[in-house]
């Protein structure tokens, strides 16, 4: 759980660093309630080839992936907790169709093809 806020935490730094023109005027205006040796030490962290390398491969890899979610931060079973808790009651495939579906539609194709064959199934062959 803390490791999760801290990395939230270093999102919202790295987000506020791309805010800037330049590292240099970057590093001269710090963050919100961090010191400016600290925001010093987040700026040149930023500005690494190491982490620029390893965020340009995650920026890909979340590209390519066919299946993505709608529930943000939270784990399925936090979601599936608090649906309890607020009294609904779902299914495997109904909660899929609510981690996957908004009402702008299905985060993916693939998401959509899979609660089509989980429907399927469930009817020709559970029901």
């Amino acid at each position: 759980m803390l490791s999760c806020r801290f990395k939230g935490y270093k999102h919202e730094l790295h987000k506020y660093y791309q805010t800037f023109n330049s590292h240099d005027e970057a590093c001269e205006k710090p963050f919100n309630d961090v010191s400016a040796e600290d925001w010093e030490l987040c700026c040149q962290e930023f500005a690494s080839a190491k982490f620029k390398k390893s965020s340009e491969a995650n920026t890909n890899n979340r590209g390519k992936a066919e299946i993505n979610h709608c529930s943000g931060s939270k784990s399925f079973a936090r979601y599936q907790r608090e649906l309890e808790d607020n009294g609904e009651s779902v299914g495997p495939i109904e909660f899929w169709k609510k981690t996957h579906y908004t009402e702008k539609g299905w985060k993916t194709p693939t998401t959509q093809q899979l609660y089509a064959s989980f429907f399927l199934f469930y009817f020709f062959f559970i029901n």
